[in-house]
């Protein structure tokens, strides 16, 4: 099945009309889909002029451009403000413009904003309570995919002199972390082609036998828009074949860790999400990744004591 394209309304002042423009066209060649404000292209070629206060209210009213927004918002997975230099104001962001912000907030789209907020702003509170997230200028970070808020993952133990080990990948991209094989389920027919589908993709590895172990919702953080949570589905491979053989987009390395060893990864996590590791310090050495820090634990793999937490019914 082939992957939705992400549509991205763009807002910001007619000001910066040459830079919304140039932002659309480099999304669109990038497979997004994009949405612009109407005479976008007239503004930037000098057709149209921005005119007075009474001028500009006018052709809102007329076009009844606001509701009209408002409702290409709604029809988007996120927005994207442009805010250029405008009015002598760094990064300017007018009424108009944090009306539409408004608008995606109580809409539950994502806002990314090109560059940093404007300083001193009259809206300066809402701004921020709106949470954007500021790109610093590159578009490359707003994500390509829209999240399903579905995701499996799978345990596979292997059998040492020293106990069962786990199989562990350490994530190349956000969320960072060791976590065993995982994925979404993107439109596939069921959790356990998922599950399979994932552990060949990122190990190489080919499961024969499945057994589903384990379900729960987490307030968990993807890369997508809109992941702020997930269902998740916990397999245990049962039986497998194959060897390591890590795919190089999704993952720095892969291996075998025993119970010790998890439990040094899980205090490491346990010290990041206390503040006490700093990001980039994270990034360049992590613990595991933090929803499988609680998951590990609610399956009994890591200490502290099991959460009880049922499959749900077939």
């Amino acid at each position: 099945m082939a992957d939705k394209k992400v549509t991205i309304a763009i807002c910001g002042s007619m000001r910066c009309a040459a830079e919304m423009l140039a932002a659309g066209e480099y999304l669109i060649k990038k497979g997004y889909n994009c949405i612009l404000p109407c005479h976008t292209e007239e503004f930037v070629s000098g057709d149209r002029q921005i005119g007075n206060t009474g001028e500009g209210a006018q052709r809102k009213i007329d076009g009844d451009l606001m509701r009209d927004y408002h409702k290409k918002i709604g029809n988007a997975d996120a927005i994207l403000v442009v805010n250029c230099d405008a009015k002598g104001v760094d990064n300017y962001i007018g009424g108009n413009t944090f009306v539409e912000m408004f608008s995606a907030h109580v809409q539950n789209k994502p806002i990314y904003v090109l560059n940093d907020l404007p300083k001193d702003s009259p809206y300066q509170e809402e701004l921020l309570a709106m949470q954007p997230v500021c790109l610093k200028g590159d578009l490359y970070k707003i994500p390509d995919k829209v999240c399903d808020h579905t995701s499996v993952g799978v345990l596979v133990w292997k059998s040492f002199d020293d106990g069962n080990h786990l199989l562990l990948i350490e994530r190349k991209k956000f969320p960072f972390g060791f976590a065993p094989p995982a994925g979404h389920r993107d439109g596939r027919m069921n959790m356990l082609d998922t599950a399979k589908d994932e552990l060949k993709e990122e190990t190489g590895l080919v499961a024969v036998k499945m057994k589903l172990i384990f379900y729960s919702r987490k307030e968990n953080p993807c890369r997508r828009i809109g992941g702020a949570h997930h269902d998740w589905f916990v397999e245990e491979a049962l039986e497998f074949s194959g060897e390591l053989n890590p795919s190089p987009d999704e993952t720095k390395q892969v291996g075998w860790y025993s119970e010790e060893q998890l439990n040094d990864l899980a205090q490491r996590t346990k010290d990041y999400l206390a503040g006490n590791i700093p990001e980039d310090e994270w990034q360049k050495s992590p613990g595991l990744e933090p929803v499988w820090y609680e998951l590990l634990q609610e399956l009994d793999v890591i200490w502290p004591p099991a959460i009880d937490n049922k499959c749900p019914e077939d």
